[in-house]
């Protein structure tokens, strides 16, 4: 009988008769196998039975638990004000259109994708100099790019960097339902009560262009609840600055362009004329009704 060879499990080669007792070993393994995987299927399924398929599928979420719905009982404006700030959310602006001249994206959902974290890709950089929010170097902030005839920003040398994924969207119209005397009824900075979690506002001085009017505003200390360090009180100031910082997207709250502070041959800022001034969110409302808003770019926030 000759020989041929297999690898035994250590990689080393052993010798293995060949002919009849190995076509026999070969067929053997194959019947064993033809009623072997039915029946693990077999035996799978009965014990998944009694679960039913709906316990097994995705199902559609209830109605009312989904962030990014409409409230249950809006009214015809109002749902209206919600269509039009998804559009909104969703709009690729042009340079026509008032993009630019700097900018990190084309439109709110390019960075958050399913008003979610987004993607590696969509990374933002900001960075500060010992703390400083480095503005005259284009702080804190870098947008890394330009339409024709701008030049993006370019992290400069020797300052502290930090990397953040935009946040999650959805629901920031709720967080800015809750009234100030609520967040700080939970404030406990100690962790007094012993439940692991400590916390404590952060108060913060809302600018000048958010109307009184506006939740969150007005004249002295405000409860900051927007931004990864709460340091903006309301949702309009979110979404301008996000607006003008991530699509370079003037307003009537924030009319100066957004401007590269280093770009060679640039006197500094300018104001964009009406013509070519986008809509910040379509406005407050829309923006609220959309969960348009959050993406770490306005306020007092530093880099790092």
């Amino acid at each position: 009988m000759s020989y041929g060879h297999v690898p035994q499990d250590d990689g080393r080669i052993a010798p293995q008769a060949t002919g009849r007792p190995r076509v026999m070993h070969s067929a053997r393994r194959a019947r064993r196998a033809a009623w072997f995987d039915p029946a693990v299927v077999a035996i799978c399924a009965l014990a998944l039975a009694p679960l039913g398929c709906g316990d097994l599928l995705t199902t559609k979420p209830p109605a009312g638990t989904r962030f990014d719905q409409p409230l249950d009982g809006l009214g015809n404006g109002e749902l209206g004000d919600f269509q039009d700030g998804q559009t909104q959310f969703r709009r690729a602006f042009s340079i026509s259109e008032g993009l630019g001249p700097i900018f990190n994206n084309v439109s709110c959902a390019s960075c958050h994708s399913g008003d979610g974290r987004c993607i590696p890709a969509n990374t933002l950089t900001r960075f500060s100099r010992a703390g400083d929010l480095a503005l005259a170097e284009g702080g804190p902030q870098i947008q890394d790019k330009a339409i024709p005839g701008a030049e993006p920003e370019r992290l400069p040398v020797g300052v502290e960097v930090s990397h953040r994924l935009p946040p999650p969207v959805f629901g920031v119209g709720l967080v800015e339902a809750i009234t100030d005397s609520t967040i700080l009824a939970n404030e406990d900075a100690g962790d007094g009560d012993g439940d692991g979690i400590s916390g404590r506002v952060n108060w913060v001085t809302p600018p000048a262009f958010v109307p009184a009017t506006e939740p969150g505003a007005g004249p002295g200390l405000r409860v900051g609840r927007f931004g990864r360090k709460a340091q903006v009180s309301s949702l309009l100031q979110q979404t301008v600055d996000a607006y003008h910082q991530d699509m370079g997207i003037t307003s009537s709250f924030r009319s100066v362009e957004n401007t590269n502070p280093l770009e060679r041959g640039r006197a500094g800022p300018r104001r964009r004329s009406r013509s070519r001034s986008g809509r910040a969110g379509g406005e407050r409302r829309n923006a609220v009704h959309a969960d348009a808003g959050p993406s770490e770019s306005g306020g007092d926030d530093a880099a790092a």
